[in-house]
C-alpha cells in the first residue's frame, strides 16, 4: 500500500510551503483591508507555531523530548510491553 507519509523537517517544510500557498491566493483574491490583514495575522501566527515547534524537540509522537526527565516514558514503555 503506497502511504504519502511526510516525516521530520520535510513535513514542517510542506506545512509552510501550504501557508505561502494560501497567503498567496489571500493576496491574489481578497482586497485590501483588515479581513486580508487579519488572514495574514492568523496565517502568520500558524507559521510561528510551526517554527517554534520544530526548534523545540517534538518528537513523533507529539511530546516534547525535553520533558522527559530520567527516562521516564522509557519505563512506563517497558510497563505496558511486559
Amino acid at each position: 500500500m503506497l502511504t504519502m507519509r511526510v516525516q521530520g523537517a520535510r513535513r514542517k517544510a510542506v506545512a509552510l510551503l501550504a501557508l505561502a500557498v494560501l497567503a498567496a491566493l489571500a493576496w491574489v483574491t481578497m482586497g485590501p483591508g483588515r479581513v486580508r490583514m487579519l488572514v495574514f495575522v492568523l496565517l502568520g501566527g500558524f507559521a510561528l507555531r510551526i517554527l517554534l515547534t520544530a526548534r523545540s524537540g517534538y518528537d513523533e509522537e507529539g511530546q516534547c523530548e525535553s520533558m522527559d526527565h530520567g527516562g521516564v516514558r522509557a519505563r512506563l514503555r517497558g510497563k505496558a510491553g511486559g
